[in-house]
């Protein structure tokens, strides 16, 4: 695959030398210690953090030990690696740590495509559905706390009439809040704040579409060629749904192997809960596969942190139709919010059998 040089920072050195460096790139910054590859910074880890001082907050603070690659690291655990982290890019180091350059997730899609290893699905069995829209004349303010709500990092904007006119993105929002480095978070200025920005003034108009009878290959390509990370699936003129990259590798890992869980988000210190997380989507797995009219043949998890406070979002595959669940676990126990998502997702299996039955008996 192709390597891309990186920009780099020490992890000394401060965020608001970080700042300028994002923008300027989709790609997250490789922060150094020593000389050595220390981890991976993007937009999001500042924003997440909620930057008091950028002049004083040193960049390892906002670090994340990203999973590094290799030149010989096998595709499919690329694909995985890639799956389980959230960056756009992974570094590609040697064997004593040094920067080669880096892989970004859509040179991966091109060798996916190439190699055939997507699987001839079709769009509508893989994408999350219903899109979740909101109105272009709302700000952004509303835009984070409907994504933070349903789970995701993109809304489709649509106007008085429900027309879609366009996309907006967490990657948008972030953008724009780093834009203006000593009018961010919190003390951002009266007209920065995200209750007086519109939706339709950040938002994305150029947008790119898929039909949802299309295969997944083709959403693959339009993604890769345009240094994307989703597309708005339209039936006639009304999104029905969005598919992402993610997705994408989702399904290239069930292909290539036999997983029937994926957990992903996991920090260094939470991955020895790995083996448990597992265990217990098995069993949720085994027990609601007794039933001859529900089978569950895949569910995916993603855990995300911020201080010791977690949220888990996932996915399940019920009679091979992918199903979000728009679940936020919130708790201060890694374990204690992955049990109260395998209880909900019970709940709902439980009651698409009863819809099931009802409808049976008319």
């Amino acid at each position: 695959m192709r390597m891309y040089v990186p920009e780099f920072i020490d992890y000394k050195q401060p965020i608001s030398k970080a700042i300028p460096k994002l923008k300027k790139s989709k790609l997250p910054l490789v922060v150094l210690k020593k000389g050595k590859y220390f981890g991976l910074l993007d937009n999001r880890q500042i924003r997440e953090r909620n930057v008091q001082n950028p002049s004083t907050a040193h960049s390892s603070e906002f670090t994340a030990r990203a999973p590094r690659l290799r030149k010989d690291t096998k595709l499919n655990k690329i694909v995985e690696l890639f799956f389980i982290s959230r960056f756009s890019a992974l570094p590609v180091v040697d064997d004593n740590d040094n920067i080669l350059g880096l892989n970004t997730r859509w040179d991966l899609l091109k060798e996916l495509i190439k190699k055939n290893i997507i699987p001839k699905k079709k769009v509508l069995e893989v994408m999350s559905s219903p899109a979740i829209s909101i109105n272009k004349n709302e700000n952004i303010s509303k835009a984070l706390g409907r994504m933070r709500g349903y789970g995701v990092r993109r809304l489709v904007v649509v106007d008085d009439n429900d027309r879609t006119v366009g996309v907006i993105s967490m990657y948008d929002i972030e953008l724009l809040l780093l834009s203006k480095p000593k009018e961010r978070l919190p003390f951002v200025k009266e007209k920065y704040k995200t209750e007086n920005i519109k939706i339709d003034s950040v938002m994305t108009t150029n947008i790119l579409t898929v039909e949802p009878s299309k295969l997944i290959i083709e959403a693959a390509a339009i993604m890769a060629k345009n240094k994307i990370d989703s597309l708005v699936v339209l039936s006639g003129k009304k999104p029905i749904g969005i598919i992402s990259s993610r997705d994408v590798l989702e399904q290239a890992l069930k292909q290539k192997e036999t997983f029937n869980v994926l957990i992903s988000g996991l920090d260094r210190y939470d991955k020895t809960h790995y083996t448990e997380i597992v265990d217990a989507c098995s069993a949720l797995i085994k027990k609601i596969n007794k039933s001859k009219t529900v089978k569950v043949d895949f569910l995916s998890m993603h855990v995300k942190k911020s201080g010791h406070r977690y949220s888990i979002f996932a996915r399940v595959s019920v009679n091979n139709r992918i199903i979000p669940v728009n679940i936020n676990s919130y708790g201060w126990d890694l374990m204690e919010a992955i049990m109260t998502t395998i209880n909900e997702i019970d709940k709902m299996i439980k009651k698409k059998k009863q819809r099931e039955l009802i409808d049976k008996r008319k």
